[in-house]
């Protein structure tokens, strides 16, 4: 697939039928899990184009707004969702990496939190309508309200998956329909 990524602060509309999947998981602490599933969707067997949405960036210079940050996040996940929703062309994947402990993290913020936010927003929004496309995976080892997500899940009856790949490819047969 030709993937054209996204990341804050980049404002972006598509307003046509342009497949899109926004990326949803943890930052702060993990490894750069998103840079490996634009890999993935890169080599999925499929000539057409697909916008994401990468919420993790580089602030060279520029220091992190975090209000910025949340309403771009809040923008890309209802876009993917609402594309589902319209024309069953977008998604979103939730890929739980598991904390690498070597990197730098905030001291007594839990791990993934916003993570959990925008799940719990897009199953309010999957709650109002079964069309819109989630993929959930949950890496081997991941610790944070994992009963939390499987719980959710099985209310959907959302397969979970152990490997990024799995994730990622489970989220572009949902939006080419190839379920």
């Amino acid at each position: 697939m030709r993937v054209i990524e996204h990341q804050p602060p980049q404002a972006v509309e598509l307003r046509g039928a342009e497949l899109s999947l926004f990326f949803a998981g943890p930052i702060q602490g993990a490894p750069d899990w998103q840079t490996e599933g634009i890999k993935i969707v890169e080599n999925f067997p499929d000539d057409q184009e697909i916008h994401i949405y990468n919420p993790r960036r580089e602030y060279l210079g520029e220091k992190f707004d975090k209000k910025k940050q949340i309403r771009w996040e809040k923008a890309g996940l209802a876009r993917s969702a609402f594309r589902a929703k319209a024309q069953k062309r977008g998604g979103i994947v939730f890929w739980l990496a598991q904390r690498d402990f070597n990197l730098p993290y905030k001291e007594g913020r839990s791990y993934a939190q916003t993570t959990r936010v925008e799940f719990g927003r897009a199953g309010g929004w999957k709650d109002s309508d079964p069309d819109v496309n989630i993929s959930l995976g949950i890496e081997p080892g991941y610790e944070g309200s994992v009963d939390y997500y499987t719980d959710t899940a099985e209310e959907f009856g959302l397969p979970i998956f152990t490997s990024l790949e799995e994730t990622c490819i489970n989220a572009l047969n949902l939006i080419l329909d190839k379920k």
